[in-house]
């Protein structure tokens, strides 16, 4: 499955990069400008979207993941839900989880404010577990929500660093699989690159959590390209790392949870985008594949 979502990622990073040969056209001059956002990590890059600006985003994901599968939809360990208990509580045995498929909505909202940016992320999860004995289980509503806020620094004629932090509050549901049932602060920093039509962006981040969640490394690289006015290609490498010293886990204990984010912003209008966006695992640990849509506007 691996090799298959690598492939299909190819595939449509190529298909993305064809229009490219329109850059030396007879074209009006444009460029990538904070306006062009990456997915995963749209929170924690150097980019905002202007003193005084709103930009609201509604965004869907539809992921899956076959074959002993290690992380649930919310990135953590699903070895609670393989415990077997008897009717008293008392673990009996290990039903290990096999495929995991669902999807996830978020509610983006972003607010500028001088060289800062402000906001919330709202999921909402739908998350079927599979089980190797052939159950069931399926799960929905509301996740952990995010809170963040960042400042940006102009380095450079065309660079720019950030520092922020991101703020997650318990409130999805640990016992499905859909919260950590703790809250976390992950401070990060951020830098960005753009001249024209092209942006390179990076940033690094650590979630520290209360409690016994796992502190997780998280980080980020990617590029926008705008071939003209009415669309911009993203890619977005996107990483997290953690270990855990739980002992009942029956694997490896270091988690490296790598994903691949192609995608096209269309500007349809100043105020509208529509963001369809792709998702490829790259390491084994990570979500195999996943197909999604944005649709923001900005006030």
């Amino acid at each position: 499955m691996q090799g298959t979502s690598l492939r299909w990622s190819a595939v449509f990073a190529l298909v993305c990069l064809l229009p490219l040969q329109s850059i030396g056209a007879d074209v009006p001059v444009v460029q990538v400008t904070d306006r062009d956002r990456v997915f995963r990590n749209f929170t924690r890059e150097a980019a905002t979207v202007g003193s005084g600006n709103f930009r609201l985003e509604v965004r869907g994901m539809h992921i899956e993941d076959n074959d002993r599968t290690r992380l649930d939809l919310s990135g953590f360990p699903n070895d609670e839900l393989e415990v077997v208990v008897d009717e008293n509580g008392v673990p009996i045995g290990n039903n290990e989880v096999d495929r995991v498929n669902g999807g996830i909505i978020d509610l983006l909202g972003s607010y500028g404010f001088g060289d800062g940016e402000a906001g919330f992320i709202v999921p909402f999860l739908v998350q079927e577990t599979e089980f190797e004995d052939g159950s069931k289980i399926t799960d929905e509503d509301v996740g952990d929500v995010s809170l963040y806020g960042k400042w940006t620094f102009q380095v450079a004629e065309n660079c720019k660093v950030a520092g922020g932090v991101d703020l997650t509050v318990p409130t999805g549901p640990e016992s499905e699989g859909l919260g950590t049932g703790e809250f976390s602060a992950n401070p990060f920093l951020a830098s960005r690159y753009q001249k024209g039509r092209f942006s390179l962006g990076a940033h690094v981040g650590y979630q520290i959590f209360t409690g016994g969640v796992d502190d997780v490394l998280n980080y980020s690289v990617s590029a926008i390209v705008r071939p003209n006015s009415m669309y911009a290609i993203r890619l977005e490498l996107s990483g997290r790392w953690f270990e855990t010293d739980d002992p009942t886990l029956p694997f490896d204990t270091e988690f490296h949870d790598v994903v691949f984010y192609p995608g096209i912003d269309f500007n349809l209008a100043d105020w509208f985008t529509i963001r369809p966006t792709g998702l490829a695992n790259v390491t084994d640990e990570a979500l195999d594949w996943g197909v999604g849509l944005g649709l923001a506007v900005e006030l």
